[in-house]
């Protein structure tokens, strides 16, 4: 799909610009198809950035107004972290991290961001995640938000367009339903 194709571009983008010296944050993971797919393409088994699988691994979240939210695509999701771990076995420069974003985010080492992949399908945990890892990104990181505007999307795209506009960041938005900003 040409939503997997962004994704491997972003991924190869932020390879290209700097290598393994910073690493990658995905916040919003579920399975892991998307991350799983670019470590194959990119050979991560060999060699790779550090690479951060983020979420709470949970088919349903409750928001702090008490809402139980239940994803329409199920079958991305998990409540199993076991699983995905055992999955990206294979892969040493992946570590998955279960948490609420933003407060997990202090867990990852503190070291410069060149790829940021923002798919949490919830606004509020979205500008946390950007305002808790914006000072990490480094001149020429790519940001690739999954889910901006579409259906169910709206109140993300707000946050991903403050965003580039208080950090004086270009975003390009994208047929796919996505958008992205090079830092």
């Amino acid at each position: 799909s040409w939503r997997l194709h962004t994704f491997f571009w972003a991924v190869g983008v932020a390879l290209r610009s700097h290598g393994t010296d910073a690493i990658f944050v995905e916040c919003g993971t579920g399975k892991g198809y998307m991350a799983a797919g670019a470590a194959s393409y990119y050979n991560f088994e060999d060699s790779g950035p550090d690479f951060y699988l983020v979420d709470v691994f949970q088919n349903s979240l409750v928001s702090k107004d008490g809402i139980e939210s239940i994803s329409p695509a199920e079958f991305a999701y998990t409540d199993n972290v076991d699983e995905v771990k055992k999955y990206f076995d294979r892969f040493p420069s992946i570590k998955v991290i279960k948490g609420l974003i933003p407060p997990v985010l202090s867990n990852i080492p503190n070291k410069p961001i060149s790829f940021l992949h923002i798919d949490l399908n919830n606004s509020d945990a979205e500008e946390g995640a950007l305002q808790s890892l914006k000072n990490r990104l480094c001149s020429g990181s790519v940001i690739l938000f999954d889910d901006y505007g579409g259906f169910g999307g709206s109140c993300q795209a707000i946050v991903h367009q403050r965003f580039a506009k208080d950090n004086n960041r270009e975003l390009l938005v994208l047929p796919t339903g996505q958008a992205v900003i090079i830092w």
